[in-house]
C-alpha cells in the first residue's frame, strides 16, 4: 500500500514539474524579436531621423515582426508601421518635437522615444 502512494505521490511531482517547466519557457518567449528594417533620412538642415518599419496585429498589439506575415495568435495580416524618433515629454504625452528641446508645459527635457507615424497628430513645439 506505503509503494502504491509512494508511485502515485511521485506521478503527481513529475507532472506538476513538467508543467511548471514547459510555463517557464514560454515565459521569456517574444514575438518579434529580431532585427527591424531601418531608414535613416537627412533633412535640409542636417539633421538625421530614424524611421523603423514593423508589422503589428491590428488585435494583438504585442505581437510584431520585422516581416510581413500572418499573427499567430488569432491569423490576421499583420499591419505595416512606420516608427520615427521623436522627443516627447515624459509627463505630457501629447507634446512632442522632432528636435530635442523642453516642454512648453512644464519645461522638462523632452526625451527621445520611437512613436509609429500615425500616433504623431500631438501638439508639436
Amino acid at each position: 500500500m506505503k509503494q502504491k502512494i509512494s508511485i502515485i505521490i511521485l506521478l503527481v511531482f513529475v507532472t506538476v514539474s513538467a508543467f511548471a517547466i514547459a510555463a517557464n519557457s514560454q515565459k521569456g518567449h517574444k514575438h518579434g524579436q529580431g532585427s527591424v528594417a531601418t531608414k535613416t533620412e537627412t533633412t535640409a538642415g542636417g539633421e538625421t531621423s530614424k524611421s523603423t518599419v514593423i508589422y503589428r496585429c491590428p488585435m494583438h498589439h504585442d505581437v510584431t515582426s520585422n516581416k510581413p506575415g500572418k499573427c499567430p495568435k488569432c491569423g490576421m495580416t499583420l499591419q505595416k508601421e512606420e516608427m520615427t524618433t521623436v522627443y516627447q515629454c515624459p509627463r505630457h504625452h501629447d507634446v512632442f518635437s522632432d528636435k530635442p528641446g523642453k516642454c512648453p508645459k512644464c519645461n522638462e527635457e523632452l526625451q527621445k522615444t520611437m512613436s509609429p507615424e500615425r500616433f504623431q497628430g500631438g501638439k508639436d513645439t
